[in-house]
């Protein structure tokens, strides 16, 4: 960082042959900024209309509860190997049209209460990484 500093320094500096140095010299009590352009067009700024603008909500999105949505998908997509976690996040997110990445831990917190009561059960895998499929008490 230090030797890219300096050359940049060296180049801001440097004074050239052809150029006349009173051209480069600015009026007293100004004062440039090299890294971030001056955007003065000479008259007025103009307001982008920022006052202007409504404030549309997003569209809420009515959802079941979560353990429904979870159970759901564990019955429709049931094979023999069973499903996925990530297949069971890709089908609440596609029907549901739920936002699986900003609830993730109230999914996975849903799906580790339904194995406790016994609504889902774990075939393969330990922790979240294996398959579920419904469990007896379903």
């Amino acid at each position: 960082l230090g030797k890219t500093v300096e050359v940049l320094a060296l180049i801001l500096t440097h004074t050239r042959q052809d150029v006349k140095q009173d051209a480069l010299t600015l009026p007293e009590g100004k004062v440039v900024n090299y890294f971030i352009p001056s955007h003065y067009s000479g008259g007025k700024v103009k307001n982008t209309g920022s006052q202007n603008m409504e404030f549309e909500p997003k569209e809420k999105v009515q959802c079941p509860p979560t353990r429904v949505m979870i159970l759901t998908a564990v019955k429709e997509m049931n094979g023999k190997k069973g499903v996925s976690i990530l297949s069971i996040y890709k089908y609440v997110s596609s029907i549901y049209r739920y936002d699986v990445q900003r609830n993730r831990s109230l999914l996975k917190r849903m799906l580790k209460c339904l194995i406790f009561e016994g609504l889902v059960k774990q075939i393969k895998g330990h922790g979240f990484s294996g398959t579920f499929t419904l469990g007896k008490n379903y």
